[in-house]
């Protein structure tokens, strides 16, 4: 019993001697090369994004490249009385396979809000 006592106890003081806490932190490991880095924090959007990702985003593509139901908006420059004009009015589809947009995005456009968006469009073209 004795020879076993001392078996065990010779197994506990290895391994506290293997896997103690001595107190200190562990010093921060640099990151590996390729190793991930957690992305940047997104910028807040503009109004005019937001609002165009409320509204216009599923028609006309996150960058205004077009759908298959939205035309293109970031295809050429526009004057900004033309954009204002679209958004407030609305407009016909574009071509057959296109749906017509709504007057004042999602109907809820304020005057403001028609111009902050206009110009976000503008700010799209290439």
């Amino acid at each position: 019993m004795a020879m076993r006592m001392g078996g065990v106890l010779a197994v506990a003081a290895l391994l506290a001697a293997c896997g103690g806490d001595d107190g200190k932190a562990d010093a921060p490991r640099s990151a590996e090369r390729g190793s991930v880095q957690p992305p940047a924090a997104e910028e807040p959007a503009s109004p005019g994004a937001a609002l165009y990702r409320r509204a216009c985003v599923m028609c006309h593509g996150e960058r205004g490249a077009g759908t298959a139901i939205g035309p293109a908006l970031n295809d050429r420059r526009r004057e900004l009385a033309e954009v204002v004009h679209a958004v407030e009015a609305g407009a016909p589809p574009a071509t057959e396979h296109h749906t017509p947009m709504p007057p004042r995005g999602d109907g809820t456009f304020t005057d403001q809000d028609v111009r902050t968006v206009a110009e976000y469009v503008r700010s799209l073209a290439r």
